[in-house]
């Protein structure tokens, strides 16, 4: 993997330059001293080092950095954007054709050819003309459906590139916890977790990383928590404030559900070689009667490696105040299928132990029309689509 620093708050490329915009933020709390005032101050070696000592990390999170990842995992990128804080750009496997091993790649391929066969005979373009308007990438929407699905015969390890921008407080927390983790797994039995380890390793041994990981007081940053990737069951709650459910959802769908930062979802089991749980079914291959073949050719893919199919047992954790805006957002016709029948599902649970929530349950453009440039099938169709 290649790590490539490409910009940084005041485009600051030296780590001394960098402590001298987080010390311009420090001294803000301490000073009755103007920020033209503070510019022009002397660099203060010790008050940057008392930060660190301290625990007062909170001036680093003014100092912003991006990095463009060349070749990481997929799993690699689905960690990074289960972390809290960050903003990332990732190369999309719906709109785009993902390196894959041979093997793979002749199972997504066929697939592919199979699901835009299906969506041609089902769905005419003379009955459903949106599907078949190409766009400025030169694809129709049909097109990359049938990508979007396909792309479950490839592991979650497939490498992919991505920009991810943290600050600099986040970064070493980051780093940290990537260490932990490669400390406790690189030589495990368990090849899921060996291999995210030799991923992580990437990141961190990456000298544009190593240069802003900050040594001198030998401390963690302040606000470190343990990865949020790998958690047992947990309780199911459902009140007026918080909640707490347990679903079982495929490696791509938590990719998308992971995207929702004010939420916490993490592995409880399933993520081992063998794929203990079964495989994600798309509803359009149900309805072709093709659901033995397509588990038939997930289990050769699972005999050596981990298909974006594998389905996992997930918790998910948060405030119901944020669930309206991840409903709007992905209970939508224009949303991933699976992931979209994911949220519908906590919703779902949810209503029947708060009632409120019900009102959440139907898309949102059913009352306020659609922002987002309509959908194929309709907004009441957004969960019983087949594609």
């Amino acid at each position: 993997m290649q790590v490539q620093l490409v910009g940084s708050t005041e485009k600051i490329r030296d780590t001394q330059e960098a402590k001298r915009w987080v010390q311009n933020h420090a001294r803000i709390c301490y000073t009755e001293k103007t920020w033209d005032e503070l510019v022009g101050e002397g660099f203060k070696e010790g008050l940057v080092a008392s930060l660190i000592s301290r625990g007062h990390h909170s001036p680093f999170d003014h100092f912003n950095l991006s990095f463009y990842l060349e070749g990481p995992a997929k799993m690699l990128a689905m960690v990074l954007n289960n972390q809290g804080v960050y903003t990332t750009s990732e190369k999309s496997a719906r709109y785009t054709v993902m390196k894959v091993p041979e093997r793979q790649k002749q199972l997504y391929e066929k697939w592919d050819k199979e699901f835009l066969g299906e969506i041609s005979t089902r769905f005419p373009e003379n009955k459903f003309p949106t599907l078949y308007k190409r766009g400025g990438d030169g694809k129709t929407p049909a097109e990359k459906l049938a990508q979007e699905n396909a792309r479950y015969m490839t592991s979650v390890f497939t490498p992919t590139q991505m920009s991810h921008t943290v600050s600099w407080r986040q970064m070493n927390i980051l780093y940290h916890g990537l260490k932990d983790f490669i400390s406790s797994n690189e030589s495990s039995s368990d090849e899921f977790s060996a291999r995210l380890a030799n991923s992580m390793k990437g990141f961190t041994e990456a000298p544009e990383i190593k240069k802003w990981v900050i040594e001198e007081a030998q401390v963690r940053m302040k606000g470190g928590i343990p990865l949020r990737l790998v958690k047992p069951n947990g309780e199911e709650t459902f009140t007026e404030n918080v909640y707490s459910v347990n679903y079982l959802a495929s490696f791509a769908s938590l990719a998308q559900l992971h995207r929702h930062r004010l939420a916490t979802c993490t592995i409880s089991y399933g993520q081992q070689k063998g794929a203990s749980l079964g495989f994600y079914v798309p509803r359009l291959i149900e309805a072709s009667g093709k659901e033995g073949e397509w588990i038939s050719d997930l289990r050769k893919v699972s005999e050596t490696d981990f298909s974006q199919a594998q389905l996992l047992s997930v918790n998910e954790r948060g405030m119901r105040e944020y669930l309206p805006a991840k409903a709007e957002e992905r209970e939508c016709g224009l949303a991933q299928l699976e992931t979209a029948r994911v949220v519908g599902h906590v919703l779902e649970r949810y209503s029947k132990n708060v009632s409120s929530m019900g009102e959440l349950r139907s898309p949102i453009c059913l009352k306020d029309g659609c922002k987002k440039g309509g959908c194929t099938f309709g907004a009441k169709n957004c969960l019983e689509r087949l594609i």
